[in-house]
């Protein structure tokens, strides 16, 4: 398998350096294209896979260890019909047959549950056997599905018959069995490895069936199993993806926290076969080892043993977490000694041993990093010394969402809220027409993190999200180059679920600006569902405490890295207490005041007349959250001058749209592509060997944020992947610095369809759908921004000619989105509740 995986990675190799020569630009230099420096980074999943030997252990049948010892431990419901409410009633059911298993006798009906407590963490396994009378299905058929819950299910609860449809369409527990086409009986084994936070544990059996059909349930029993034999069979885990690759690596998520990890099993042992390690350097291994968190009422410890060339090197025993103060992942960094003299290959081994006859943990091992450190090899601690003159630059990319260019004083505000970011761009290049690739989140970050537009990564809408075989992603093309890469976020559209978290060895859900002031977020957080003393909670203070700085002055010397960084601290308006304190915010007793949205609400519904009530209420919330935002970038830049970083690290301030305050008959952003949400600000200060004869200043020309992630790579020293240019004429003139003619921007949502693009200062907005209108024909809006930058002078029909010239380009532009279809799914619960926290979600909607 070894052998294999080396062989089809030259070929990628082969396949890579052919696409780089296809995807040069004119910003390519000569020295750009010089030969590849010496790599320092393995990945140990990707670059050099482990040879895997997993021997088998003996154990009891699971059906020997039944989850419910005593009768009166479970509650079985009949969904039934409501009587005066459209929706069902839970209705309690018999239970049937003696203590130790759950047993329901053969019953009928469109769908029952049973809700039974359960051990947070434990390993089940659900099965049933079900008989259908009457036609058979025509088509495939689903029969079980579990959901877990935090809390008791009531029998007085009501769930309507949509509920259950959407929960059987979706999979929206953890888990939904289907029958076979045609089949008349199904036997369904449904094995689960409970959250942490699960106390209860729903499964819900249910079948659509033709007219004159009845489905019978029968022996419906719960066993309990093992962590172990469950990630040995490959059974699927809530919060874990797998990845497809031949290792059978997932992507884990434990503590808001997500990396792509390999399952430690126990009996498993992983070989690796060192490369040959660069001279005067020594090897430092970083790791982290995940533990899904459970119970404390079970036992079972993991053991882990490391060796270098076959000599323990670190011997550790794990237990899981077992309260929400224990932190799920375990991070490692391990100094490997070798003699000078010892020119053979070296073998590093980890082996994993089951130390409990009850139930070893869950655990996986998380993407492993072996790095060349320079100093002499020996045992002594992380070496000094200078930085070589070839490392590739650090990369520290911030992106304050919501963030209107115009608020920051280095564009010409003069309240002085933004001192940090005027001082970065007086040091720095500042773009002063940047625009972003739409007016929401979602597609304005695809296009950030992934340097296409949005009719090419096709994550325009919220039921879509971004495809790692049909995009390009900047973290992965760095992590490939040899760069550790790290994100902090505030979720939201941005979350992993939307595929954001390619390419990033950790990619971690906590907005970085409560590491500022860490019991505000937890107030935060707790008024929006996390509860005190919640995992969630307790996740978010662990990742708050570490903080930005922590991870920034941890990374090794000499190894560069790329670090995300992401806020939605301007979008919550939820400024910190001294920030309201600043703005005069507080109540005259010392409380808070917070931010009265009614007229704001009423503005949007076309109570025009509100509009300075809305902005007197709106403006200095946002203006507080400014100067949050701007001391994120503070202590960012103070961390890495701390670490002695500032001069080889290429820093990156940007957002991802603006906000409108009724500059167009509405408050907030996502609705059109005017100005106020279309421009963005974008700064850039470059280590002095990058600068060449650039020197700090204002860059004129246009831009776009789509073309950020291949101006980063081109800096890098690495070349953009090919589909980073988009065909003419939305391809920037140059990437040295970017500048580009032709600005193409595009909103697709259930609000609004839209399009705009910037051309010679001309701005022509085409139209079909506007605040849930189908408009038919689009309309058309053309503005001059050189004359009228606030875009309220429409010159349509007296520019005919330029109109149908500026259309034309905006049609061509939309037709790549008929071959690059958006790659549609499904919410889960958690990423509903937080696009609702962020206002972006009412019942129905999805822009």
């Amino acid at each position: 398998m070894l052998s294999l995986l080396r062989r089809n990675a030259a070929c990628l190799l082969v396949v890579l350096a052919a696409c780089g020569e296809q995807g040069s630009t004119p910003a390519q230099t000569a020295e750009q294209d010089a030969s590849p420096r010496a790599k320092t980074t393995w990945r140990l999943f990707d670059e050099l896979p482990p040879e895997v030997i997993v021997r088998g252990e003996a154990r009891a049948p699971i059906a020997s260890h039944p989850l419910l010892p005593a009768v009166g431990d479970d509650r079985w419901f009949a969904l039934r019909p409501h009587q005066t409410a459209r929706g069902l009633r839970l209705g309690l059911a018999t239970r049937e047959g003696p203590g130790g298993s759950l047993v329901l006798g053969t019953a009928e009906g469109p769908a029952q549950l049973v809700a039974t407590g359960v051990r947070p963490g434990e390993a089940l396994i659900v099965r049933a056997q079900v008989r259908v009378e009457g036609p058979p299905p025509t088509t495939d058929w689903t029969v079980a599905a579990v959901e877990e819950r935090r809390s008791p299910v009531a029998a007085d609860d009501e769930l309507s018959l949509e509920d259950v449809r959407l929960l059987f369409a979706s999979g929206g527990g953890l888990l939904v069995h289907p029958a076979s086409a045609g089949n008349a009986t199904a036997e369904i084994s449904l094995p689960l490895l409970l959250g942490p936070e699960t106390t209860e544990l729903v499964v819900y059996l249910a079948a659509p069936l033709q007219a004159r059909s009845s489905v019978h349930f029968e022996e419906v029993q719960l066993f309990r199993s093992r962590a172990s034999d469950h990630l040995r069979s490959g059974a699927p885990v809530s919060g874990a993806e797998p990845r497809h690759d031949a290792l059978g690596t997932v992507d884990v998520s434990l503590d808001l926290d997500r990396r792509t990890a390999l399952a430690l099993v126990p009996g498993t042992r992983l070989t690796w076969t060192l490369p040959e390690l660069p001279p005067d350097s020594a090897w430092r291994l970083d790791h982290a080892v995940g533990l899904r968190p459970r119970t404390p009422e079970i036992d079972g410890m993991l053991g882990l043993s490391w060796f270098l060339d076959g000599e323990a090197v670190h011997v550790e025993n794990l237990e899981a977490p077992h309260s929400p103060d224990e932190p799920a992942w375990r991070e490692r960094s391990m100094r490997l000694a070798r003699a000078p003299s010892d020119e053979r290959p070296g073998t590093l081994e980890l082996r994993v041993e089951g130390l409990s006859t009850d139930d070893p943990p869950a655990a996986w091992l998380a993407q492993p990093l072996l790095r060349a450190v320079p100093g002499p090899r020996g045992p002594a601690g992380e070496p000094p010394g200078d930085r070589p003159a070839d490392t590739p630059p650090h990369i520290v990319l911030i992106s304050l969402d919501t963030l209107r260019f115009d608020r920051l004083g280095c564009y010409g505000n003069d309240d002085g809220l933004t001192p940090r970011i005027d001082a970065l761009a007086a040091h720095g290049l500042r773009f002063a027409s940047a625009w972003s690739t739409s007016s929401y989140t979602l597609p304005s970050h695809a296009s950030l993190l992934t340097g296409t537009l949005p009719v090419a990564h096709g994550a325009e809408s919220m039921s879509s999200g971004l495809d790692p075989e049909r995009s390009p992603f900047l973290a992965r093309i760095l992590a490939e180059a040899g760069y550790h890469t790290a994100a902090f976020t505030g979720g939201g559209f941005v979350a992993p679920s939307f595929g954001f978290s390619e390419g990033f060895d950790r990619y971690a859900e906590v907005d970085p600006v409560w590491a500022l002031d860490a019991r505000r977020g937890m107030d935060l957080l707790q008024r929006h569902g996390g509860g005190p003393g919640s995992r969630r909670q307790a996740s978010h203070r662990r990742l708050m405490e570490g903080g930005v700085a922590d991870w920034i002055t941890a990374q090794p010397h000499g190894a560069p890295f790329f670090l995300f960084l992401h806020t939605y601290i301007t979008h919550s308006l939820a400024p910190s207490r001294a920030a309201l304190q600043r703005f005069g915010l507080l109540g005259p007793d010392g409380e808070e005041a917070p931010i009265d949205h009614r007229a704001t609400s009423a503005f949007n519904d076309g109570a025009r007349e509100r509009l300075d009530e809305a902005r007197a209420s709106t403006l200095p919330y946002y203006d507080a959250t400014v100067t949050m935002a701007d001391a994120l970038v503070g202590a960012v830049l103070d961390a890495l001058d701390a670490a002695g970083l500032s001069q080889d690290t290429i820093v990156v301030v940007t957002s991802d749209h603006g906000e409108e305050f009724g500059e167009h008959d509405h408050f907030g952003h996502g609705r059109s592509l005017y100005e106020p949400v279309a421009r963005v600000p974008l700064i850039v200060r470059l280590p002095a060997h990058l600068r060449g004869e650039r020197q700090p200043g204002v860059v004129p020309e246009p831009v776009s944020l789509v073309d950020v992630a291949p101006w980063i790579l081109r800096l890098a020293g690495l070349t953009p992947d090919p589909r980073m240019t988009p065909p003419p004429p939305f391809a920037p003139e140059t990437l040295d610095p970017p500048r580009r003619r032709v600005v193409p921007l595009d909103l697709h949502t259930s609000y609004a369809r839209e399009s705009a693009l910037v051309r010679d200062g001309l701005k022509l907005h085409l139209r079909w759908r506007h605040e849930n209108e189908d408009l038919g024909e689009p309309a058309t809006l053309l503005f001059d921004l050189r004359a009228d930058p606030a875009e309220h002078t429409e010159l349509s029909a007296a520019r005919e000619d330029d109109v149908a010239t500026l259309q034309h380009a905006i049609v061509s532009y939309r037709e790549q989105r008929d071959e690059t279809a958006s790659r549609e799914r499904d919410l889960d619960p958690e990423t509903r509740r937080a696009l609702r926290q962020l206002g972006y979600l009412d019942a129905e909607d999805d822009g």
